[in-house]
């Protein structure tokens, strides 16, 4: 009688062969069996499909990637082939998000992503492009010229959400801050030698005879 040949993508180790069962996979195929009606046991095999690989000459069903891995293509051979896809990175085997203020644009096996330039985040986790950089961080705005870039609040203004905002907002009363890129308007406050009085919308200078040593917010 003539030999029967394993089914495509298994193959035989050795001559000899004797039964069905001993058809081994080829890289890149999982062995499957199916028993029949009649208790029949039929080996099949599959083309490991995207997220899963088998290196071969084994009976083992493809093996998934680990966590938040996945592959390129059909048919992967190796774990090498697993990758954490556009919005993620590798670590120690397992697929992350890439965090705020981070993306990444395809498929990798970076340990980190790619930073947003100075000053500008992301809406969330798991950017998967340049572009999603656009809101300005706090104490930041965007240059209105010039969207991929972030500018530091000038001095006595401030900037306290995480928004495409392309200004900083003025300190009430004239007051001023310490530095540049405040966060907020609690940082708005009378410099040494100058005060806000009741009933007043401005800092004026201490009048003579008095003084004030400190940057705060005392009458």
């Amino acid at each position: 009688n003539l030999g029967f040949d394993c089914p495509v993508g298994l193959l035989t180790t050795f001559s000899g062969a004797k039964s069905q069962a001993q058809c081994f996979t080829t890289p890149g195929y999982g062995r499957m069996s199916n028993r029949g009606s009649n208790g029949k046991i039929t080996i099949s095999s599959i083309l490991c499909p995207v997220g899963t690989y088998n290196v071969g000459t084994n009976t083992a069903a493809c093996q998934s990637c680990g966590p938040g891995l996945t592959t390129a293509t059909n048919g992967s051979t190796s774990s090498g082939a697993c990758l954490a896809p556009a919005g993620s990175m590798l670590d120690r085997g397992v697929g992350k998000l890439c965090k705020r203020g981070t993306f990444s644009t395809d498929l990798n096996n970076n340990a980190t992503c790619e930073d947003c330039p100075l000053g500008i985040t992301t809406a969330g986790e798991g950017s998967s492009s340049a572009s999603a950089c656009s809101l300005a961080q706090m104490g930041y705005y965007i240059n209105p010229d010039n969207a991929e870039q972030a500018l530091e609040c000038p001095s006595d203004t401030y900037q306290d959400q995480e928004a495409s905002i392309t200004s900083c907002t003025p300190c009430p009363n004239g007051w001023k801050t310490q530095a540049t890129a405040a966060t907020g308007a609690p940082l708005c406050v009378a410099p040494p030698g100058y005060e806000l009085l009741p009933d007043s919308n401005s800092i004026t200078p201490c009048p003579v005879g008095a003084y004030k040593a400190d940057w705060n917010r005392n009458p």
